[in-house]
């Protein structure tokens, strides 16, 4: 390996400042009319601020928080190519969920009603009067040996008192209530973090250097 780099070149370094003759990786701008090979080589690649054709900035890559890839044609999944030349921003630090990206789920639902009530049957003891009953007319006591031996029916409305039919119980359950369905997450969402585990340490680029050749 030559000791002098490549005009252009990139590399990590353990100490926490630019060498001589290089300068960080942090999207600074920087003279093209003072560093004519290095702006031979990657022109305004990696961004340029221009107030007018005639006073363009070319800015140096910026690689603070940032990973680098390889440039070329990505094939995806689904076929689609994605173009990824030189200086291409993308990515995120962070994502948020959305309704779309989510995978199936459930929320808790809870039910809350009136308690059951116990219940018990209770029949009249009123004689029958009635054969065939009308709407509001009740069970009584039917009657034998009269004119009335086939009525099991008595007029309505029934009285409140009554005996009490031995062994028949129950319980009526309320139908009023509501079901509340628990909200989960916060609003409004959240981003977290997606990018990988990673180790700071200081980028620079050769301002000066070797001329690279072209194959």
């Amino acid at each position: 390996m030559p000791t002098d780099p490549f005009c252009g070149e990139i590399h990590l370094f353990g100490f926490d400042f630019a060498p001589v003759d290089w300068t960080y990786c942090r999207g600074a701008p920087f003279n093209e009319g003072q560093n004519p090979s290095l702006y031979s080589l990657i022109g305004a690649s990696y961004g340029h601020w221009a107030k007018d054709p005639k006073n363009e900035i070319v800015l140096l890559p910026d690689l603070t928080s940032r990973s680098a890839v390889g440039v070329g044609v990505k094939h995806t999944a689904k076929t689609h190519e994605v173009e990824v030349p030189p200086g291409k921003f993308g990515g995120s630090e962070e994502a948020t969920l959305k309704v779309a990206t989510i995978p199936p789920h459930s929320h808790q639902a809870i039910f809350s009603g009136e308690p059951a009530k116990n219940a018990s049957m209770r029949v009249s003891q009123n004689l029958a009067t009635v054969v065939v009953p009308s709407e509001g007319d009740y069970l009584a006591v039917p009657r034998s040996n009269t004119f009335f031996q086939n009525a099991t029916y008595a007029f309505g409305p029934m009285p409140e008192e009554g005996a009490a039919v031995g062994g028949v119980s129950g319980g009526v359950a309320s139908f009023t209530g509501k079901v509340d369905v628990h909200d989960a997450g916060l609003e409004p969402p959240v981003g977290f973090p997606i990018r990988n585990p990673y180790l700071a340490m200081n980028i620079c680029i050769a301002l000066k250097g070797a001329y690279p050749d072209r194959n």
